[in-house]
């Protein structure tokens, strides 16, 4: 059984609309419908092409406006009325107190930071009756320092919960402080 070539099929068409009917009678009427046909056809492709640019730009600025409404969404949390404190205020006070040598006063440090955390993250719109559920609320991807913050908040509420009970040290205390420093910084609070 013989197999149909369709690549020949299509040779001696072309050569048929090209060459063959120049020989014959009527030989400029197929030249003219030839011409006519072909003059449609770019036509028609030439629309289509001009559509499929315009639909090809429309989704490009489409999908950049989209992304900048997307990086503003994500950005708003942290700029809605997020006013940095000044450095030399109440985190000033946090610094001192983990820098003295008193015990009591690094778990003052701690617990003013931890308020002062709690404030931020108001600010920030996340919503909870305390610290903890609003941090449980925060998307990780808005928050880079999520785990730090979560760490110096769980020391401060062992000072809470335990009192003087809880056993810190100087080293500790400094480590905790400097989660709560990362976490500020991160948002430029402090």
């Amino acid at each position: 059984m013989q197999s149909l070539n369709i690549e020949y099929i299509f040779q001696k068409l072309y050569k048929l609309i090209t060459e063959g009917f120049s020989a014959g009678p009527g030989t400029g009427e197929i030249k003219n419908f030839v011409n006519i046909v072909d003059n449609i056809l770019t036509f028609i492709f030439s629309i289509i092409a001009i559509i499929a640019i315009t639909v090809i730009l429309y989704v490009i600025v489409r999908k950049m406006e989209m992304s900048q409404e997307k990086a503003k969404k994500l950005s708003r949390p942290l700029e809605a009325d997020i006013e940095p404190m000044r450095k030399n205020d109440r985190w000033q006070k946090v610094l001192d107190h983990v820098y003295s040598q008193n015990p009591s006063d690094w778990r003052l440090a701690i617990i003013e930071a931890d308020t002062i955390l709690e404030e931020m993250v108001t600010r920030m719109g996340y919503k909870g009756d305390n610290l903890g559920e609003k941090l449980k609320s925060v998307e990780p991807s808005d928050f880079n320092t999520l785990q730090d913050a979560w760490g110096a908040h769980k020391v401060r509420n062992k000072i809470a919960h335990e009192g003087l009970n809880f056993q810190i040290d100087h080293r500790e205390a400094k480590r905790v402080i400097a989660l709560f420093e990362k976490v500020f910084k991160e948002f430029e609070f402090i």
